[in-house]
């Protein structure tokens, strides 16, 4: 999908729509601190949408009952609001419009959720570097002559140490860790914002998808998902649940010698995109495909939704959790004693949650879906017990929750943590 704007002299306007809250990146086309003036320019951008004819895609299931234009509407709401969102969203469609940034990420676009805090930072990240006309791959995966130079980065980010041909990571315990993929393939399978966002597009496997965004958002387990991925010498991706490892030898080889490996994954996406089911980053669709291969699903993916009905969500996420290696995965009510605990325990930075909803929803809320997961994110606010709420229909979007807002709207909460 194309977007042009008939103005190609609009670009974002250097501020939040709040005067509490000023953008910093440098602009071509600073505007003053005004929100009326904000306001103004954000309803001038969309009309241009509107002019040049564009549309968002619906999706095929959940949006298929929309109105005309339903996707446009969002984004204007979301343009015109109070608060920082208008401005990550004129960002995000100029990234689009000039091709760096995929236009997937618009599909059930939330005017009532805020955009999460990993997406505004790689949204800044990354048009800094539009703006400035600079390299993505230095952006994205810093170069450094040594190890030691390297160990300033950030927990669960990456990086590439000079000689070498893979990229490394820093984990919890504050090493640099060699994965098994080139800075080319990780931006590929990882690339900048997308790499945050997951977009369930199939019924039946919000359990997967929760899952794999509470892990991947976490930067204390993301490594467990960058190491599920090989490349291999003709360049062909494979990947694995428990990932992978050197052994005495230097070898890549299974963390788990009994786990299943699908090979050459690029095989299979083609195919799985072209069904219309299409989570936006290359390597959730390639666990997608993964989890599909291991139940014995027709094709590799021809069937996802095909999944064991007889077991709960929270079952389905025990599983994908024990594979990934966490330890003794639980589920439980959210206002069970065990799982109070783990919610608010000062060193659960290990540890991942994953909400599930009640069969029938709550009346005086359109938040969330009955019988539905979403990944679940413990906030360091001084112990003000708040917590963020993901939606797999796109993860861009974030809810803020108390506790005893968890506890009305989710009917059991999995965990695991001890990685």
């Amino acid at each position: 999908m194309e977007i042009s704007f008939l103005n190609k002299n609009l670009y974002f306007c250097g501020y939040k729509n709040s005067k509490n809250q000023e953008k910093t990146l440098p602009s071509d086309n600073l505007l003053q601190n005004d929100d009326s003036v904000i306001y103004n320019y954000s309803k001038n951008k969309i009309k241009n949408l509107y002019y040049s004819g564009f549309t968002i895609p619906l999706n095929s299931y959940y949006d298929k009952n929309a109105p005309e234009n339903f996707g446009v509407e969002k984004i204007y709401s979301k343009l015109s609001c109070s608060g920082t969102d208008s401005s990550n969203t004129e960002m995000i469609l100029d990234l689009i419009s000039n091709g760096k940034l995929s236009s997937e990420v618009l599909y059930y676009f939330d005017e009532n959720a805020k955009i999460s805090t990993s997406v505004n930072d790689d949204l800044d990240r990354l048009y800094d570097v539009y703006i400035k006309d600079g390299d993505i791959e230095n952006a994205f995966v810093p170069e450094f002559q040594t190890l030691s130079e390297a160990e300033d980065i950030e927990t669960g980010e990456v990086c590439h140490i000079k000689g070498n041909k893979n990229i490394s990571i820093k984990t919890p315990d504050g090493k640099i860790q060699e994965l098994f993929i080139t800075p080319e393939t990780y931006l590929k399978l990882f690339p900048p914002v997308e790499r945050f966002i997951i977009r369930q597009s199939n019924v039946g496997d919000c359990y997967l998808l929760s899952t794999l965004d509470a892990v991947y958002q976490n930067e204390n387990t993301r490594f467990k998902i960058l190491e599920m991925f090989k490349e291999n010498p003709d360049g062909s991706i494979d990947t694995a649940f428990g990932g992978f490892k050197r052994n005495e030898n230097n070898e890549i080889v299974l963390k788990n010698k009994n786990n299943f490996i699908l090979e050459d994954i690029d095989k299979y996406i083609e195919k799985f995109k072209s069904k219309g089911i299409s989570p936006t980053a290359k390597w959730v669709m390639a666990i997608q495909l993964l989890n599909g291969a291991e139940r014995n699903m027709a094709q590799y993916g021809d069937d996802i939704s095909n999944i064991d009905l007889k077991k709960s969500s929270e079952g389905h996420a025990c599983e994908i959790l024990r594979k990934m290696g966490f330890r003794r995965p639980l589920s439980d009510f959210p206002h069970s004693n065990r799982m109070e605990e783990m919610l608010f325990d000062d060193n659960n930075s290990d540890s991942v949650f994953i909400g599930s909803t009640f069969l029938k929803a709550d009346n005086d809320t359109k938040k969330f879906e009955p019988k539905h997961s979403y990944s679940i994110v413990p906030l360091d606010n001084e112990g003000c017990g708040k917590f963020a709420v993901r939606n797999p229909y796109n993860t861009m979007f974030e809810i803020i929750l108390t506790y005893p807002e968890i506890i009305k709207y989710f009917e059991k909460i999995t965990a695991a943590s001890k990685i």
